[in-house]
């Protein structure tokens, strides 16, 4: 029975891979009086890989949306250079490391973000940076999503 138990143990770790990554979130763009405020650190992000089909998921940064929302974005795995997720609130298309996250129907508390905001800024100016990021990120909310390492694993193939 122990063997049995060992056995399905491990069949079932070789059909569900789970990992916490180390990651960063980017929100672009091109003003240069907001870009020292456009990048987050993510303590959080999971990635799990089951029978060929990949999740990815985190927490958006409350700088961004006030409350937590947790993104949950599905796709097929792939050993090519290319991933397409979607989900809930939106959809990515990965390339190495990096996703881009195209949201929609965001649920976004404004006050909650203008209160997050005067906790963490050290100025006046600051916090009209932080602000405006966050107006533009509620306006056009696309994001980017960089972790530590690629999700994709090389290709191993058998030349006979």
């Amino acid at each position: 029975m122990k063997c049995l138990r060992a056995f399905a143990a491990t069949s079932l770790g070789l059909l569900l891979s789970m990992s916490a990554w180390a990651a960063s979130y980017t929100v672009p763009t091109d003003n240069p009086r907001l870009s020292p405020y456009a990048n987050f650190e993510m303590s959080d992000v999971q990635v799990e890989r089951w029978n060929g089909s990949l999740r990815i998921s985190y927490i958006l940064p409350i700088e961004l949306t006030g409350e937590a929302v947790t993104i949950v974005l599905d796709g097929k795995d792939s050993a090519g250079e290319l991933l397409s997720l979607k989900g809930e609130f939106g959809k990515a298309t990965c390339v190495g490391s990096s996703c881009e996250v195209d949201y929609k129907h965001l649920p976004i508390n404004r006050e909650a973000v203008v209160a997050r905001l005067r906790e963490v800024s050290s100025s006046q100016e600051e916090f009209q940076a932080r602000l405006q990021l966050s107006m533009d990120f509620e306006g056009n909310p696309i994001g980017i999503v960089n972790l530590d390492a690629p999700l994709f694993s090389p290709v191993v193939r058998d030349h006979k």
